[in-house]
């Protein structure tokens, strides 16, 4: 478990005609609180996006949570792209999630930076949505690419991965070996720790799981192997 500050998720109701004074609270206030706790969280995450925090709101924050010693991490363009990827590229995030909307040379600009790319389809699934992450741009460019579920109540009540690699090969035409890899070593990459786990190597920490499959196809298409079709 790696835990995040999300002050700057949403504006609250009692703030929704002054947001702003709700971004000072969390840059005056909940950012020193959070700072000083001795489980402190390891990243400060804003999302920047329609209905949530504008660019120079999330700016602000992200400034702020770095002046507090915090790794950053972006909700961005999941319905409309303001212009955050650079933000998070110009301010060396540790990752950009959803990047649904994102234009093409923000996502080759985004590739090109040591930030991890995280998509996040079984949101746009939740939502009957029909943009997804232009994955294959991104990989193209030689990006860093991450899956990982979104699981929420909201958007994404999903828990199943293997449903998450699914959607990556059929809507965001990831083959199923960079599927595997962007759910494992490179979804340990968007936590900073690519050092540690992900990978099965000596000495590492690792939870393990064994799939009756014989190739990568099976991930997503377990009735397309034949092995898994003689063991069911």
């Amino acid at each position: 478990m790696v835990s995040t500050f999300l002050g700057a998720h949403a504006v609250p109701e009692e703030y929704r005609n002054d947001p702003d004074s709700y971004v000072a609270l969390v840059v005056n206030e909940m950012l020193p609180a959070v700072a000083g706790l001795d489980c402190r969280p390891r990243f400060c995450d804003v999302f920047c996006d329609i209905a949530a925090f504008s660019l120079r709101q999330t700016q602000r924050v992200l400034e702020a949570a770095q002046y507090c010693a915090f790794d950053l991490k972006l909700h961005v363009d999941e319905f409309e792209a303001p212009g955050t990827t650079s933000l998070g590229v110009a301010l060396a995030a540790t990752s950009v999630d959803h990047v649904v909307h994102t234009p093409p040379e923000e996502v080759r600009r985004l590739a090109a930076s040591d930030s991890i790319a995280v998509a996040l389809p079984a949101t746009t699934f939740g939502l009957g949505q029909h943009y997804y992450t232009p994955a294959r741009l991104f990989l193209d460019s030689n990006g860093i690419l991450a899956l990982a579920t979104d699981c929420n109540p909201g958007t994404s009540p999903c828990e199943s991965m293997p449903f998450v690699i699914a959607l990556a090969c059929r809507y965001l035409h990831v083959a199923p070996t960079q599927a595997l890899v962007a759910s494992t070593l490179n979804a340990a990459a968007a936590l900073g720790m690519a050092d540690q786990i992900g990978s099965l190597q000596p000495g590492w920490a690792a939870d393990a799981l064994r799939l009756a499959v014989s190739r990568p196809l099976g991930l997503p298409c377990p009735h397309r192997d034949q092995r898994w079709e003689d063991r069911c």
